[in-house]
């Protein structure tokens, strides 16, 4: 996967030598965001993200790993760092996360 329209080839996109689940989740990003130049660590919001952007990765996580994170969590996890490590744990766990398995907060700060 390639950066979107910004004529890097994959071989030089920063996420590329990433593994596993940040790889993805970096393409996934610079789909969302419409640039490559994003660290691990860097927010979300910080780097050009929106709450109508939050809805877009959303959308895209929840096809490549369908269930296994909400929307609304994609508020605390804000790093591609985050969202590995959040995906990684609960699809290490071997377990089937389906929504109706996981408990949904009380409240999120905004």
């Amino acid at each position: 996967m390639t950066g979107p329209d910004d004529g890097r080839t994959g071989a030089d996109a920063p996420w590329e030598g990433w593994t596993g689940h940040r790889r993805t989740i970096g393409a996934i990003w610079a789909a969302v965001l419409r640039q490559s130049e994003t660290g691990p660590d860097d927010n979300f919001f910080a780097v050009g993200g929106s709450s109508l952007k939050i809805i877009d990765l959303y959308s895209r996580l929840n096809r490549r790993w369908p269930g296994v994170l909400r929307m609304g969590e994609l508020f605390d996890l804000i790093t591609i760092s985050a969202q590995a490590e959040a995906i990684t744990s609960r699809v290490d766990a071997g377990a089937d996360v389906r929504r109706e398995d996981l408990t949904p907060p009380t409240a999120y700060e905004l």
